[in-house]
């Protein structure tokens, strides 16, 4: 009996899951294309997003830079587990919320500047300005320390561009990798 209801739950999962695509299919598509998607800080991510609707959407374009950072962490009982942590987003809207009609089809162009290091929301890089501010002291050798130790512990940020329809109900999402080597 109990096999039966495992096998009942994974097929309504699945048929889930395969709804949710389906609607999605069905609703439109949304391309992302980078021309340029490698950039140190404060030059520019290039790209294109083409929009698609098969259904009427309504809803609000926009295309992001978004860096998440892998993290260790351990719970009361010693067992190590990994966390992703969204350290730095910034959203650009490529079209305010309206109407987008069946067979409607547009390309949009983008340019992301990538971010500092200090824009980064890490812990390291707000100690690091607290440490520029304390000056060459004791207390600003201790904090430049504690900066250093923070981004020795700190994980690698990976970085992607995502661009979103959203929409009501369903939304259309798609998302490609890129590189920023973070400088300041």
């Amino acid at each position: 009996m109990i096999v039966y209801i495992v096998i009942a739950v994974i097929v309504l999962i699945l048929g889930g899951v395969a709804a949710y695509y389906i609607a999605r299919f069905m609703k439109g598509k949304l391309e992302l294309e980078l021309s340029r998607d490698s950039a140190s800080s404060e030059e520019l991510i290039r790209g294109r997003v083409t929009v698609e609707a098969k259904k009427n959407i309504h809803g609000l374009l926009k295309v992001s830079l978004v860096g998440r950072e892998k993290r260790a962490k351990r719970d009361r009982d010693g067992d190590k587990s990994t966390e992703w942590v969204e350290v730095y987003r910034y959203d650009h809207v490529l079209e305010e919320t309206r109407d987008f009609e069946p067979g409607f089809r547009q390309d949009y162009a983008f340019d992301l500047l990538a971010p500092t290091a200090a824009e980064v929301r890490s812990g390291s890089a707000m100690l690091k300005g607290i440490a520029d501010k304390a000056g060459e002291g004791v207390m600003g050798g201790v904090l430049k320390a504690a900066a250093g130790a923070a981004d020795f512990m700190a994980g690698r940020v990976y970085w992607h561009v995502e661009s979103r329809l959203d929409a009501d109900g369903v939304d259309l999402f798609t998302k490609e990798k890129c590189q920023v080597n973070l400088k300041g």
